[in-house]
């Protein structure tokens, strides 16, 4: 289930901070094909989300695991933030990206391109000896986000492949009121 955290933080953290439009070197551990960001920032005003687990494939973990992983996913679906001027001229991706790795994971990307409206990037995340591999692909635009994130590794016995795919949606809805 770290696994199924791990990603579900990832995909908040990326929608709920937005795009700017910046560009970066890669960081350290990258190469310097990883890519940049050169984003889009979201139009202020009131954004509503929507999170789907699309797949979860986690051999021999009984049907509530997924069960209890869907009705996650739900209870944070739909929630809406208002989202400031100030707020979106602050928004990094970049940034949240390096700091959007939940208790201290250590993420490193192969691939970091988001530019033109387009999400691409892939990256492995270590923590703890368990490392997961990500592959982040989707769409962003100044009023909306369409992003699908596909994770996969071992469980915690070592043995057992794991993988999963959620969809992230943003829309904006209106002006904040």
């Amino acid at each position: 289930m770290r696994t199924s955290v791990l990603v579900a933080a990832v995909a908040v953290g990326l929608v709920a901070t937005g795009c700017s439009k910046k560009t970066e070197a890669p960081a350290a551990g990258e190469s310097a094909s990883a890519g940049t960001v050169e984003s889009v920032k979201r139009q202020p005003g009131k954004w509503k989300a929507d999170l789907k687990l699309v797949r979860m494939d986690i051999p021999g973990a009984p049907p509530e695991m997924k069960q209890a992983m869907e009705k996650m996913m739900a209870a944070a679906s739909g929630q809406e933030q208002c989202i400031t001027a100030e707020q979106a001229d602050k928004e990094d991706i970049a940034n949240a990206l390096s700091q959007s790795s939940p208790g201290g994971a250590d993420c490193t990307y192969a691939k970091k391109n988001v530019s033109g409206g387009v999400v691409d990037i892939e990256g492995t995340c270590n923590k703890n000896g368990q490392a997961v591999k990500m592959t982040i692909k989707g769409t962003a635009s100044s009023t909306a986000q369409d992003i699908t994130i596909v994770s996969g590794g071992m469980a915690p016995d070592g043995k057992t492949p794991m993988e999963m795919e959620m969809q992230v949606k943003a829309t904006r809805v209106g002006d904040c009121g």
